[in-house]
């Protein structure tokens, strides 16, 4: 069990692999979702509950309660500190590559959409006289 809660809590940071900021000419091709960042945040908050029960379990139980609690407790900061800053860092990095993103995409539409005030006019008639309007 304490390794696969290990392996969970160390999964996080899914942000730094999966969120980038928008490069190249043309549209911008990059991830603009919460969905990672999201579960980088969540990981953060749930690695400390999730390491102190794992450890908490993990030892034998005829030790002492309040031995296994202590040694719960230590590695519970031990373990989790690194895991809370590696996941919190990457829930912070998503977010803003995600707000990189959407400014790009945002300014690629304003980019390449004329303003409504440079409609060309018509073309003018025979002579150069403008066409007269529809009756």
């Amino acid at each position: 069990m304490l390794r696969s809660v290990l392996v969970v809590v160390l999964l996080g940071g899914c942000s730094f692999f999966t969120m980038h900021s928008p490069h190249g000419p043309g549209p911008p091709e990059c991830e603009d979702g919460y969905a990672y960042p999201a579960v980088d945040t969540i990981l953060a908050i749930a690695a400390p509950f999730l390491i102190y029960e794992a450890i908490f379990h993990s030892e034998s139980p005829n030790t002492p309660v309040e031995d296994r609690q202590f040694d719960a407790a230590l590695g519970t900061v031990a373990l989790s500190m690194p895991a809370m800053a590696v996941e919190g860092t990457a829930a912070i990095y998503g977010f803003i590559k995600r707000d990189r993103c959407e400014r790009a995409k945002r300014d690629y539409v304003q980019l390449v959409t004329p303003p409504p005030y440079l409609v060309p006019a018509p073309p003018p008639g025979p002579g150069g006289v403008p066409p007269a309007p529809p009756p």
